[in-house]
């Protein structure tokens, strides 16, 4: 798994379940979920902080 393998584990040759490599998030995919969520109607106007502290406290 080391290389980046995917693995599937069957069941009776019935797959159940995927083993796959983690992908760590990217700041830059952060930066665009942020962007999003302050583009939304629900929270506009709300500064990068207070987002960034919204989600650290599990409220988004």
């Amino acid at each position: 798994m080391e290389q980046g393998e995917r693995f599937t584990i069957t069941v009776r040759g019935k797959p159940e379940a995927d083993l796959v490599p983690h992908r760590s998030e990217s700041s830059q995919g952060v930066a665009a979920a942020i962007a999003s969520l302050q583009a939304s109607a629900r929270i506009r106007g709300v500064s990068d902080a207070d987002v960034a502290s919204f989600v650290g406290e599990g409220r988004l």
